[in-house]
């Protein structure tokens, strides 16, 4: 474990020493967003995720994410992350998925494509989920498109949300474990749209279409990537709330190769 804490403080001031810049507006140096992810080659994080409906327990899920080697898409350079997903359903069905993004990290932290593994040919999907955009300020706030690549058991993937994403705080200080991490952020992601799939609402009742509110919020710290995440996705009709469910993610785990 100590080895582990001196590894990641190590990254994280060498990656924010490396890619500091002025802010063109302000004067001030930008803390890059790099320092916020983990992007060493063969690091592996592993996360667990419970998911509720209406306050009851749907569905769990663990996620082991592995960085791979860097590389270059179109001329853009990437580094993929590949998640190994299995998600254990109410009766004992695990479903499994295994998906690589190409995490695009020029100027954003941001999915730019995906693709799952195991095909005989890369199938480029642009998803454009921003995750955190510089200036790293406080209140600062960015605007995106994205398309839902994976399904949340049980909402449908190809959902299309318009999403605001905010710099809640700065320069927090977090603990996870025997760690301890300075200059961490809070991170507020919302987003919107329309829906016809359906559902069944905590009432009884059932709705064909509705309004899909989504709102996230991430904690993320230097070298280590978000430690938690709290996503609610509410379906509500024009006249009240019909389903809201919650999801927890949680980290449980960072091996980084010596």
């Amino acid at each position: 474990m100590r080895k582990l804490i001196i590894v990641l403080l190590a990254l994280a001031m060498a990656t924010s020493a490396a890619t500091a810049k002025k802010n063109k507006k302000s004067g001030k140096e930008d803390i890059s967003v790099l320092r916020y992810l983990l992007l060493t080659e063969g690091a592996v994080r592993t996360t667990a995720t419970a998911a509720e409906k209406d306050g009851e327990p749907i569905w769990n899920s663990v996620n082991t994410t592995t960085i791979l080697p860097k590389e270059s898409i179109e001329y853009i350079p990437v580094t993929p992350r590949r998640t190994v997903r299995k998600i254990e359903l109410p009766g004992g069905e695990v479903r499994e998925s295994d998906i690589t993004r190409f995490q695009w990290t020029k100027d954003v932290i941001s999915c730019r494509f995906a693709y799952a593994l195991g095909d005989d040919e890369k199938v480029l999907d642009e998803c454009k989920f921003i995750e955190l955009e510089g200036p790293v300020e406080l209140d600062h706030s960015w605007e995106f498109h994205s398309t839902r690549l994976e399904p949340e058991p049980p909402l449908a993937s190809g959902l299309a949300f318009d999403y605001r994403g905010r710099i809640g705080s700065a320069e927090l200080g977090l603990s996870f474990g025997e760690s301890s991490y300075t200059g961490c952020l809070t991170i507020t992601t919302s987003g919107r749209t329309t829906t016809t799939e359906g559902d069944t609402c905590a009432d009884g009742t059932t709705v064909s279409a509705g309004t899909v509110e989504s709102t996230s919020t991430r904690w993320y710290c230097p070298g280590v990537g978000p430690l938690k995440e709290v996503t609610s996705v509410r379906l509500k009709t024009a006249d009240k709330l019909c389903t809201e469910y919650r999801y927890v993610e949680m980290l449980q785990s960072i091996e980084i190769p010596e």
